[in-house]
């Protein structure tokens, strides 16, 4: 949007449109289409309120939008779609017969189907597409998985190649028809298969995405607000900064970071209350799910107040009011009950004083005796929150991590928990912030 202000300034950018702009306009007249969207020239710069906005509208603009143009090899504005590459960078499809026949022959079956040939043998780049694409330093930051989610098609401008992306295949210019089987691939097309459920889709969108970098750690939920906006009408309920509030609510707690602890970072600035991911930095990860889900809390109330008029965006503040069994563990008592179980703190360093166990759910899994499963007796796991009294209202918590028993904890009635003295134990509702 052109105003009296920033007319002049628009007018020199279009004058000195940088390498991958002047790319893009390129590749849109190529394509026969008329409009072309850049974000850094159609949000007005430097203006909180504009940027907003068009945050907030993410979903329509590239969910309606007909190709995606990514500069995936580029590292700045700079880099440009176009590269330059050798006569032997791009190898195509090598068949190799291994059959006794002539050469002619071997050729002449190079381009025949390999099902028509069954002794020739594909050499194929099993990491193309990782390598291409997935390590590009597009790919690195937060905000292009939900431009590269939401768009219905993607060309991704590497730099050997070019990849094609849609919800029905990923191909490139040495598989146009499509990639094999055998090329690693964990993008779209794998992940949103028929039959899937959408909250396991949901999880692997947050795993993803908070494997990425920010400029501004403020964006962690507004660059996500699209993606979200996405999954409303399928999941369902109410968006809880991050967290769903869906059938599999106390799941959806149970997150953790997937980092040592020695590398664990503080609490950023407030951008989200302590039970939801967006709270921390670093990759966030999900407990494997098992056979049978046993909801331990009950969800009460849940509020989060957003700080615009985004509800998928930046929140202001939150808080959850569950019921459910809290075990205290004095200082003193950690290292004997914490010992027995696989121990995730959100951040560092690891908190003092004393600390709250609150069992979410329990899962079940089935052991194996040879070969052989034993569906009739399945091991049950109860998977906890960690959480400290509020330093500001001690009738308050926040979370601090996650914890599960270890495998090799002995069997309480086929149900591996964490022993809290009954005296240390007390039912009722909890509120966390």
């Amino acid at each position: 949007m052109l105003t009296t202000e920033n007319r002049l300034h628009f007018y020199v950018k279009v004058l000195n449109l940088p390498k991958t702009f002047e790319d893009a306009v390129e590749v849109t007249q190529r394509l026969g289409v008329r409009y072309l969207w850049i974000d850094s020239l159609c949000i007005i710069q430097d203006d909180t309120t504009d940027w907003a906005r068009e945050a907030a509208v993410m979903y329509d603009v590239y969910k309606n939008a007909w190709c995606n143009l990514s500069a995936t090899a580029a590292r700045n504005s700079n880099g440009g779609l176009f590269w330059n590459r050798g006569r032997h960078s791009l190898v195509g499809q090598l068949v190799v017969n291994t059959s006794e026949k002539s050469v002619s022959d071997s050729r002449r079956q190079a381009t025949d189907s390999l099902a028509a040939n069954p002794k020739a043998l594909l050499l194929l780049e099993d990491d193309l597409v990782v390598s291409g694409v997935e390590r590009s330093p597009l790919q690195g930051r937060a905000w292009v998985l939900q431009e590269r989610f939401l768009s219905r098609r993607v060309l991704h401008f590497a730099e050997n190649q070019i990849f094609w992306e849609c919800n029905q295949k990923c191909a490139c210019e040495m598989f146009p028809d499509g990639i094999l089987n055998g090329i690693s691939y964990d993008g779209l097309r794998t992940v949103m298969p028929p039959g899937i459920p959408w909250i396991h889709v949901w999880t692997w969108a947050v795993r993803r995405y908070t494997e990425r970098c920010h400029t501004y750690s403020s964006d962690k939920l507004p660059a996500l607000s699209g993606i979200a906006k996405f999954f409303a009408p399928k999941l369902g309920g109410s968006y809880l900064a991050g967290i769903w509030r869906y059938e599999e609510f106390a799941r959806q707690l149970a997150w953790y970071v997937d980092m040592e602890p020695s590398k664990l970072l503080s609490r950023p600035d407030y951008r989200a209350p302590t039970w939801s991911w967006a709270s921390v930095d670093g990759a966030v990860r999900f407990p494997e799910r098992r056979d049978e889900y046993r909801p331990m809390i009950e969800l009460i109330d849940a509020e989060v107040t957003p700080k615009g008029g985004d509800p998928t965006g930046a929140v202001a503040s939150g808080f959850l009011l569950v019921e459910g069994s809290l075990g205290h563990i004095p200082a003193g008592s950690r290292k004997s009950i914490l010992g027995a179980a696989f121990v995730n703190f959100d951040i560092g360093p690891e908190p003092a004083g004393d600390m709250y166990l609150l069992p979410l759910y329990m899962d079940s899994e089935s052991e194996y005796h040879g070969r052989s499963r034993d569906t009739a007796h399945p091991t049950f796991y109860t998977h906890y929150l960690l959480l400290i009294p509020h330093e500001l209202d001690s009738s308050c918590f926040r979370r601090c991590g996650y914890a599960v028993p270890k495998n090799s904890q002995p069997y309480f009635h086929s149900t591996r928990v964490l022993q809290i003295g009954e005296n240390l134990t007390r039912q009722g509702q909890f509120r966390i912030l």
